[in-house]
């Protein structure tokens, strides 16, 4: 069997059944960040892909990753940080 990466997609699962029948599973590869302070948003410098979400966070806005009370729409990070 040869399998075949078509990037942004990876294979996730194949399974064979006794009929000939093939079912793939297929997700595309989305970009996640690192979100320090856990308040929602990450760091744009700190990310990963993968199929499936990890700890990290979609948003890639926040202005201080180590502090969670300043995050985009606050004061503190329209005056950066």
């Amino acid at each position: 069997m040869q399998q075949v990466l078509i990037p942004p997609i990876h294979l996730v699962e194949v399974v064979f059944t006794t009929s000939n029948i093939v079912n793939v599973s297929v997700l595309p590869v989305n970009t996640y960040y690192r979100d320090q302070d856990n308040d929602g948003f990450g760091h744009p410098a700190d990310s990963l892909q993968a199929c499936s979400q990890p700890s990290h966070v979609f948003a890639n806005t926040d202005c201080d990753d180590n502090n969670n009370s300043i995050y985009p729409g606050h004061l503190n990070c329209a005056m950066g940080g």
